[in-house]
């Protein structure tokens, strides 16, 4: 069964004019058809009714769809998924406590016949000392079928970028800092972009000077060779993000790590 995952920081989550054309971006014909999207700052996604939640899953023809308040900002995060027969949601087991600055998303599912479980992430945008304990909270998952998605909010693991071409700025810096993707490499995620040759920026198009670099990613306690595509869309002006797309072969006779 092939499942597709896509991720995108949706910047203060759009009226209902940006919030369209970022829908129509993702279903657009030259975009794979996504089974789960993870969104990041759906902002105001919370109001009269949740109706912006669920025009986005009319919209993306997801059939379940669950909002997490976040702890700070209003940066809500959405997890929306397209169930069919061998596919469904079997549970939220979501976390809002410390260490997590925003909130963590977490869907277990059902993927035909086996257990997957579904992280949303949205990492403390300025305090590394936070992204590192978040990061090493995922050490948790490490036995676990995981797929991890969303903005890291930092830099990840390879060369830094030349100092010279480095932005003047405090917060800047900070996004270099690598303590967090060491983290997550050692609680046994794998970048799966960095691992099929994919390192297009996801940030940094919209501003002249700013750093370009992979914040938005997603990482994997899955084999490797159940990698299967990558893609990062062009935002076309409607974010300072842009949407990541990743695909998985998943295995036909789950293993015993399977059944977590």
């Amino acid at each position: 069964m092939r499942l597709v995952v896509g991720t995108w920081n949706l910047r203060e989550g759009g009226d209902d004019g940006r919030l369209l054309q970022q829908l129509d971006l993702l279903t657009g014909a030259e975009v794979e058809p996504v089974d789960a999207w993870l969104f990041q700052e759906a902002q105001h996604w919370d109001a009269d009714g949740h109706r912006l939640l669920h025009l986005a899953a009319r919209r993306l023809d997801m059939s379940a769809r669950v909002l997490i308040p976040s702890a700070h900002h209003g940066c809500h995060l959405a997890m929306l998924v397209r169930e069919h027969p061998d596919l469904r949601v079997v549970r939220e087991r979501h976390d809002r406590a410390a260490p997590w600055w925003h909130a963590l998303g977490h869907l277990e599912l059902h993927a035909d016949g086996k257990i997957v479980h579904l992280l949303n992430l949205h990492l403390a945008p300025s305090a590394p000392a936070v992204r590192l304990l978040e990061a090493q909270t995922l050490g948790l998952f490490r036995s676990w079928p995981v797929i991890a998605a969303g903005d890291y909010n930092a830099y990840p693991l390879g060369p830094l970028p030349d100092p010279a071409a480095i932005p003047a700025n405090d917060k800047v810096h900070r996004k270099l800092d690598q303590d967090a993707a060491r983290a997550v490499h050692a609680a046994g995620l794998t970048d799966v972009g960095a691992a099929l040759g994919d390192t297009t920026p996801t940030v940094g198009h919209d501003e002249p000077g700013a750093l370009a670099y992979r914040c938005d990613r997603v990482h994997s306690t899955l084999p490797p060779a159940s990698f299967a595509g990558y893609q990062v869309l062009s935002p076309r002006g409607l974010s300072d993000h842009c949407p990541v797309i990743a695909s998985f072969d998943l295995p036909t006779h789950p293993e015993p790590e399977w059944r977590a």
